[in-house]
């Protein structure tokens, strides 16, 4: 069985949720309990484990054990994330981040705040 593979931790993800390798979804794990998987203390029953990490040089990363045995398989990640500031530089300009049925209400309530 192949080892874990790494991916790159997104720099505003703040918390995986879920996450799917070729539509299948694969459980939440550890790195111990992997550890555990490629000694062989523990059998894997399941498709596939993810579990988040350091590495080497401190960097986080998302790791599914084992690693996806076929190339091009999707690797899909539904996550909590770290929105982007939320700021209006022109008086006529929406913010991008709320849906846009929000903003009228969004705008009126700076506008009561502000005046």
């Amino acid at each position: 069985m192949a080892g874990p593979a790494a991916y790159h931790w997104p720099e505003d993800l703040i918390l995986p949720l879920r996450v799917s390798v070729a539509g299948v979804p694969w459980e939440p794990s550890s790195r111990e309990t992997v550890e555990q998987y490629e000694n062989g203390t523990l059998i894997l029953l399941k498709v596939g484990v993810w579990y988040v990490s350091y590495d080497d040089e401190g960097a986080e990363k998302l790791y599914l054990y084992p690693a996806p045995s076929t190339a091009g398989s999707a690797v899909e990640l539904e996550w909590v994330y770290r929105p982007a500031p939320l700021i209006v530089e022109e008086p006529n300009s929406e913010p991008s981040e709320l849906p846009e049925e929000f903003h009228a209400g969004l705008l009126s309530y700076a506008a009561k705040v502000v005046y």
